[in-house]
């Protein structure tokens, strides 16, 4: 059977068929089993669902790369570093529900799943976590998740003109069975009702079909055929090394644009000394410090990822160039007190304002363009240090950890705490309910009694409008209570 078979059929194989069932299976589940956006049950992104569906996905791939010989087992911390952080990336859909962060990691977890899996199986050469590596990936990416659509069709094409004559008869019984069998099923509606019955309730429900359902099927299909063609590729393809262009620009003019860059960074870093850092009265007069922060550090962390974008290619363009490996540091380390003045007026707005997801997320911007300059130093110190692999590292370990920290409770915590010590006019419980349950032990300490009732019954109207069906699920929703009885004895005790 498999000496016969066509090139389609053989390159498709056992693996192939696995792939395509595995791809198909997780796709459908997916979307049938969580609602559609037009659809009043939805409420959010997956949860649990979609953490086992990574798992599967990647288990599947690994074994199946593993049966092929493809896995690339020794010598690449890379790639299994990036696999770690895809399964812990995808563990918390299942652990927190946090829409916003759910929302975010969507894009993170997709890229780096996919370049784990090029790292895994050798689809991409390069250090997975190099500037290289992240390049040819990225590349490869788009294409490979459309080039093997056609496979499974031009497989079923093939096995058809190979049993041309086993077709034939199957397309003869098939015309006859057809009238004969319609002719029967009208003779025995007419001769019972009940029998009549069924088959005028199944057509109806034929002709009263949710457009929905065939929307799912189609979207189904086609997202299940994209995650085989990707793990398809991944796991039979031998992609080839390309030769990379090398891009030569004069180092003058990286030196002129970072030289202009240090005059403006150093009358900028000046005026933080002299002003924000040292409690000027200039300050004060403009607001107080909360005032004068309030606008402010999103433009100064825009300034250093500029900043970055710029010294990052200098650096690699130029690298034996002195000129720029001095004026980069010094940008680098001027950047560096930017980024300190954007923390500054951060924490004094947080101080003033209270904390929010969105101002979590602006500190660990803001942490991570911290290390991205402290690596860029070290590259103008020692030029031949390659900092992309650790910087991507950082970043990915740090947004990671930025999760399992629960920011939910964190946020919960310090905003309950500044309205219990009077630094806060206000305790907004709205917003706290809206992030995720995480926040409901939080509001159950609180140490007012009244207080404590209010704000976990407004938090709990909240939430059970938002609770999620099986596959949207997540750990965080085991702190919502049975009944009202327990939630009220919860709120009432001190």
């Amino acid at each position: 059977m498999m000496k016969s078979a066509t090139d389609h059929e053989r390159r498709l194989g056992g693996t192939g068929l696995f792939l395509l069932g595995l791809a198909l299976t997780v796709a459908f589940i997916g979307r049938f089993a969580h609602p559609s956006i037009f659809e009043r049950s939805y409420i959010g992104l997956p949860g649990i669902g979609l953490t086992l569906t990574v798992y599967a996905l990647m288990g599947g791939i690994v074994v199946s790369a593993a049966r092929t010989g493809r896995l690339c087992i020794r010598k690449n911390p890379a790639g299994w570093v990036l696999l770690a952080c895809s399964l812990l990336l995808s563990s918390c859909y299942g652990v927190f529900g946090n829409q916003v962060m759910r929302m975010m990691n969507g894009p993170v977890l997709a890229l780096t799943c996919a370049q784990a899996i090029f790292s895994l199986t050798g689809y991409v050469e390069e250090s997975a976590l190099s500037v290289s590596g992240w390049r040819t990936g990225m590349g490869r990416l788009f294409p490979l998740l459309f080039r093997h659509i056609p496979l499974p069709f031009q497989a079923v094409t093939d096995g058809i003109r190979r049993r041309r004559g086993k077709m034939a008869g199957l397309s003869l019984g098939l015309a006859i069975a057809l009238p004969v069998t319609g002719v029967a099923i009208v003779l025995l509606s007419s001769a019972d009702g009940i029998f009549s019955d069924l088959f005028v309730g199944a057509f109806q429900s034929l002709e009263n079909a949710d457009g929905y359902v065939i929307i799912r099927i189609a979207t189904a299909l086609a997202g299940g055929l994209m995650l085989f063609s990707l793990a398809y590729g991944a796991v039979t393809e031998k992609a080839a090394m390309k030769e990379r262009r090398v891009i030569h620009l004069p180092s003058l003019t990286f030196s002129v644009v970072l030289g202009a860059l240090a005059a403006v960074y150093a009358l900028f870093a000046y005026i933080q000394f002299r002003y924000l850092f040292s409690g000027s009265d200039a300050v004060q007069a403009q607001g107080g410090y909360a005032e004068y922060a309030r606008s402010g550090f999103f433009q100064l962390v825009m300034v250093s990822c500029i900043t970055l974008g710029i010294l990052l290619p200098a650096l690699a363009l130029c690298k034996e160039s002195r000129a720029v490996r001095i004026l980069g540091g010094m940008v680098a380390a001027l950047t560096v007190v930017i980024d300190v003045s954007a923390f500054f007026r951060m924490r004094l707005y947080i101080q003033a304002y209270g904390l929010t997801l969105l101002r979590v997320l602006t500190l660990w911007g803001m942490g991570a363009i911290l290390v991205a300059l402290v690596l860029t130093m070290v590259k103008c110190i020692r030029s031949k240090v390659s900092i992309c692999p650790l910087l991507t590292a950082a970043l990915l370990l740090s947004w990671i950890g930025m999760n399992y920290i629960n920011v939910d409770v964190r946020i919960a915590e310090y905003n309950v705490a500044a309205w219990e010590e009077g630094r806060s006019e206000k305790l907004d419980v709205l917003y706290l309910a809206n992030l995720s349950p995480d926040v409901l032990p939080v509001l159950e300490r609180i140490d007012d009694e009244s207080t404590r009732t209010q704000a976990v019954e407004e938090a709990l109207a909240v939430l059970r409008c938002r609770q999620p069906l099986a596959y949207d699920w997540s750990l965080s929703w085991r702190h919502m209570p049975d009944t009202d009885a327990q939630t009220l004895e919860n709120a009432s005790t001190p």
